[in-house]
């Protein structure tokens, strides 16, 4: 699990800072500005970061797939296996779910990392989309203006025994440059 989160800490450094400006790929542009429009839905940001996070584990020899298939038909949103004996869910949420402060407690933990295979093991990765798209007001009031902060939020909120075995990830694709909020 430490070596996929470090990946994906890594993909998040050059989807922000990259000089290709990755995090485009996460959004619909307005088709006259070409300005950065509407964040896409939550399985299209998985699939576009799937999609660079297989080709770095394969390196690996390490698999990942979405839709993860677990007890009581319930499918996690990205499944990282290592070998046949280990097996790591990732549940995904962008910044502006109803469910983003449930689902470590509702969804990660008692439906996916009970699996045998994930030996109590996972990661709840969200997408940042900036300030305007974080309409959830967080636990403790207020809503939450950086993604750092969201992040340190989200691995306060588990228990001590959860903060070593699930890791949390928080990928900023919010604008940038020209086209930052506010510009």
């Amino acid at each position: 699990m430490i070596l996929t989160t470090d990946v994906l800490e890594e993909l998040a450094d050059r989807i922000r800072d990259g000089q290709t400006n990755d995090w485009r790929q996460y959004w619909y542009q307005d088709q006259k500005t070409k300005k950065p429009h509407i964040p896409p839905d939550e399985n299209y940001c998985r699939d576009v970061l799937l999609s660079d996070l297989k080709e770095i584990l394969r390196q690996h020899d390490i698999d990942a797939q979405p839709e993860g298939r677990y007890a009581d038909d319930k499918r996690a949103d990205i499944r990282v296996s290592y070998g046949s004996d280990l097996a790591v869910s990732t549940e995904t949420k962008k910044n502006s779910s109803r469910d983003i402060w449930r689902g470590i407690t509702e969804q990660l933990v008692p439906k996916y990392v009970r699996d045998p295979s994930a030996d109590g093991y996972g990661i709840y990765l969200v997408f940042w989309f900036g300030t305007s798209h974080m309409r959830i007001i967080l636990p403790v009031g207020g809503i939450q203006n950086k993604p750092d902060k969201l992040q340190n939020l989200l691995e306060e909120q588990l228990d001590p025994a959860l903060r070593l075995r699930i890791s949390v990830v928080v990928i900023d694709v919010s604008p940038s440059g020209r086209y930052a909020e506010g510009e």
